[in-house]
């Protein structure tokens, strides 16, 4: 499935957001979602189905002091 990542056309065999982030490496705690503008709550990972040439935004949160 072609799906656009940080700006980045790629082609990956994933079908939802913890594929999503299993291929990346990224745990879901420590990120926010963005798919096509819309913020997707956490809770909404695995049931949200990601469709081809969804624009996806993957931003990280990092804490600091």
């Amino acid at each position: 499935m072609i799906l656009k990542v940080n700006g980045s056309e790629v082609n990956l065999g994933v079908r939802n957001i913890p594929g999503l982030l299993k291929h990346y490496g990224i745990k879901k705690g420590s990120v926010v979602i963005e798919i096509n503008g819309i913020i997707i709550k956490k809770e909404e990972y695995a049931s949200f189905a990601l469709k081809e040439n969804d624009s996806i935004e993957i931003i990280t949160i990092a804490g600091g002091g």
